[in-house]
């Protein structure tokens, strides 16, 4: 029976793991709410920011959430203006080697972070992976369960 029940949580488990994910999609350019310190506890920014990417992209490539930070320094040119901008996306091609990589010049920096959990993209990226630990449950509920 113990066996039973662990297995059945392992499956829906995998399930979860396996749907699309919801990433928020928004431009503080366009929205001052999709800017830092963004408020992900917001019905109103759930409602109107919080989209689905089920979709995959022509190679079949599964999506994932990203957030781009750019600064630009002396955006209206001799205003001594800088500019930032926050975009929070759905992605379909995946930076390998790091999780979070910025791209520097002389007049802006661009700061990106990519994730793979629902709404991972309203803050800097956790470094635990929470399907890691959706897997785990069955393997302590079959050690440490009494039923």
């Amino acid at each position: 029976m113990k066996f039973l029940i662990c297995a059945t949580i392992y499956l829906l488990n995998l399930c979860v793991i396996s749907l699309s994910i919801e990433c928020y999609v928004c431009n503080s350019y366009v929205d001052e709410a999709c800017n830092d310190p963004f408020n992900s506890n917001s019905t109103t920014v759930v409602e109107y920011f919080l989209m689905d990417c089920n979709n995959t992209d022509i190679w079949g490539v599964d999506p994932l959430c990203r957030k781009v930070q750019t600064y630009v320094w002396n955006y209206a040119k001799g205003a001594h203006t800088d500019m930032a901008r926050v975009q929070r996306e759905c992605g379909y091609k995946r930076r390998t080697g790091s999780a979070e990589y910025v791209k520097r010049e002389e007049d802006y920096q661009i700061y990106v972070t990519q994730c793979d959990t629902d709404g991972c993209n309203s803050a800097p990226q956790a470094s635990a992976s929470s399907k890691t630990a959706l897997l785990l449950v069955p393997l302590f509920t079959y050690r440490y369960a009494r039923f």
